[in-house]
């Protein structure tokens, strides 16, 4: 009802912004921020590209494929080194898993 009220995006956005066969962190970023690939530190806090409470709102919901992050959790001096270390963190299962697993 109200979709006229959202800026339109570019297809490449929307790719970026639900696919995650294809996509990465670092393409989700590129998009959100509007900047290319090699302009991507993965040192620099993402405050440095303009990260703000509405952005990162955006960036939040866009992430959730990969990893869940809230937006606060964002704001807090976030670099794309750590949000992969916490992606690769999620993916690495627990003692508590194995534990689960070989239970069942």
């Amino acid at each position: 009802m109200y979709s006229h009220l959202l800026p339109e995006r570019t297809s490449a956005e929307d790719e970026a912004l639900t696919s995650n066969d294809n996509g990465s962190i670092g393409d989700i970023l590129c998009a959100t921020f509007d900047i290319s690939r090699e302009d991507l530190s993965p040192d620099v806090p993402l405050t440095v590209y303009g990260l703000d409470s509405l952005s990162a709102a955006k960036l939040s919901f866009a992430l959730k494929p990969f990893l869940s992050i809230s937006q606060t959790q964002l704001l807090a001096n976030v670099t794309l080194r750590s949000l992969e270390a916490r992606l690769e963190d999620q993916r690495q299962p627990t003692a508590t898993d194995v534990e689960q697993r070989s239970a069942i």
